[in-house]
């Protein structure tokens, strides 16, 4: 990867930074009749993309800790690495790319803001939601968002293809049993495994009060079965 192919809005190449390639030498098995595609609460897709914002975070001016923070991400999401490349920018920040036989784990920070963004693609049989305890314990943000894309969905593929998107809220809704979930049903399960925070959940939530209202029925039902015990 050429230096120049890392583009940041604020922050040029000028002194030229610290720069890392470590190729890794890997052998892929190849399995001729596997696609690939990911299976996802039921759903068969091309991958998963997690979309992770950082809030309050720390170290991401350090250019050691963060390539060891996408390693350990990438042994813990059972992928196989083949690339890494990490690159330190004056006066700060760090960009870098893991490059994956399953895609890729991305990481841009500003430290002068606290804050990083990632993007984490893969398909087959890795994890990719086990990047974010790993992303906790390295970076100890305050706050962290995590948005889940399924790439190619083939029910929600034709919808836009047929310019049907309005419908895609209700076939969500509709096609749960066959593992589609909405986006507030997303969040609200990923506050329950304790991925974000609860001011997370209803403030990127479609329907905030709906939203706040499971919850509270959640928290009062956890609150009961603690007395019964």
């Amino acid at each position: 990867m050429r230096q120049n192919a890392l583009l940041r809005s604020d922050k040029g190449l000028r002194p030229a930074g610290t720069a890392r390639r470590k190729p890794v030498s890997v052998v892929v098995p190849v399995q001729q009749s596997d696609d690939h595609f990911a299976l996802r609460k039921g759903v068969r897709c091309a991958g998963v993309h997690l979309i992770v914002d950082l809030h309050g975070a720390e170290g991401l001016d350090d250019i050691d800790l963060i390539e060891a923070t996408l390693r350990r991400a990438v042994d813990a999401a059972r992928a196989t690495l083949l690339h890494i490349h990490v690159h330190h920018f004056q006066p700060n920040g760090v960009s870098g790319v893991a490059v994956l036989a399953e895609s890729h784990i991305s990481i841009h920070s500003w430290p002068e803001r606290n804050y990083a963004a990632l993007d984490v693609f893969m398909c087959g049989n890795a994890e990719p939601d086990k990047c974010i305890p790993v992303l906790r314990q390295a970076f100890k943000p305050g706050r962290v968002a995590v948005f889940e894309i399924m790439v190619n969905t083939p029910s929600i593929a034709a919808l836009i293809r047929d310019n049907k998107s309005f419908r895609i809220q209700s076939d969500i809704q509709t096609g749960a049993k066959f593992g589609m979930v909405t986006l507030d049903s997303f969040l609200v399960d990923k506050y329950l495994a304790g991925m974000i925070a609860r001011e997370e959940v209803i403030a990127k939530a479609q329907d905030p009060t709906t939203v706040q209202a499971k919850l509270q029925e959640l928290e009062l039902a956890e609150a009961e079965q603690r007395k019964a015990a």
